[in-house]
């Protein structure tokens, strides 16, 4: 895709945080102060000029057909980020069932299938639950984002997540909420390393 600013480094080792030029690799405060839940978050490319308006087509017109151009994406940033990982499953970003209604699709788990199905993976879309509806991060203050997806996600089959090496998969990343809380209740239930992907992230 013409136009998109792909995310490279430096950068935070943990959270993918990208940082200017120059600089090397190297964890950003907010990681040294909070010691994220998941081992390894990255985005393939900056939320912004075509790649905004791709997605937000792909989410809110229901142009799913933009899932190829999107996960190939993801997979070219899997590939540099994550193909010497050991993964047992790839478990999308779940809705809760009311914004499945009123959508029809997730688009996280669309994204999920594409890139299980270049690399080869199993796409676990079930033992990973939203519990509770939640409004789009998109609209809110860093604050309001952690209070929205607090407790917000249960494991509902631990035989598929203890002892696993998983990776997240969702569309777009801000501050990261949405992963910790994911990555919460993956680790309560025991999974062994929690990676994360994204296709874009919105930097503030």
């Amino acid at each position: 895709m013409e136009g998109i600013r792909r995310i490279g480094h430096p950068l935070c080792p943990t959270c993918g945080r990208p940082f200017q030029a120059g600089a090397d690799d190297h964890q950003c405060g907010e990681c040294a102060a909070e010691n994220p839940l998941f081992d390894r978050l990255r985005s393939a490319a900056f939320y912004d000029g075509p790649m905004r308006d791709a997605i937000l087509r792909y989410k809110f017109n229901g142009r799913t057909s933009l899932v190829k151009l999107l996960g190939d994406a993801a997979i070219e940033a899997f590939n540099t980020e994550f193909g010497d990982s050991e993964i047992d499953s790839i478990i999308p970003v779940p809705l809760h069932a009311s914004r499945l209604r009123w959508r029809g699709f997730n688009q996280s788990l669309l994204l999920a299938r594409h890139i299980a199905d270049r690399k080869k993976l199993w796409v676990d879309a079930y033992s990973l639950q939203r519990t509770r509806p939640t409004v789009p991060q998109v609209r809110l203050t860093p604050k309001q984002r952690v209070e929205n997806v607090k407790g917000a996600f249960a494991v509902s089959r631990k035989q598929f997540v203890d002892g696993r090496n998983i990776l997240l998969v969702d569309d777009i990343t801000t501050t990261g909420s949405t992963i910790h809380e994911c990555s919460k209740a993956l680790r309560k239930a025991g999974a062994a390393k929690i990676y994360a992907l994204t296709v874009a992230r919105a930097i503030e």
